[in-house]
């Protein structure tokens, strides 16, 4: 379920691409994302968690180009706290969150943390590639 996005239009310092942030825990699903991604333009950088992601993001702050889109598991080790704390730094990034098939509270969760879109796995690609294009155009 989607609220209606506002697309984010940004001149980047990566050839032109819109800059992805995945924080996936399946390696064979990450590398599909990233790849899916990849294809329609964007620069996507990939973590195994979202730990790993926040502790780049850290590692960067003030001196890199922010991302249009940070894709992040709900529940995967450390999805909540990366999510909570991604909102608390007030990035002017879309979130789209990851959950599991039949998770009732999925979708309460992921709006209490100001989420652009919640998607159930088994992930459909066409499904994270349209809600990625939805939110954050990739830029020739």
């Amino acid at each position: 379920m989607m609220s209606t996005p506002q697309i984010v239009h940004r001149e980047l310092q990566l050839g032109g691409a819109a800059r992805v942030l995945v924080a996936e825990s399946e390696p064979w699903l990450r590398a599909r994302m990233e790849k899916v991604l990849g294809e329609e333009g964007y620069a996507v950088e990939s973590f195994p968690d979202g730990r790993a992601l926040l502790d780049a993001l850290e590692a960067e702050r003030g001196n890199a180009v922010a991302p249009v889109l940070i894709i992040c598991g709900l529940f995967a080790p450390g999805g909540v706290e990366t999510l909570a704390r991604l909102r608390e730094r007030a990035l002017d990034t879309s979130l789209i969150v990851v959950a599991e098939y039949g998770d009732d509270n999925a979708q309460s969760k992921a709006d209490h943390l100001d989420a652009s879109c919640v998607l159930f796995k088994p992930l459909e690609l066409d499904d994270l590639r349209l809600a990625a294009m939805s939110l954050a155009e990739p830029l020739p």
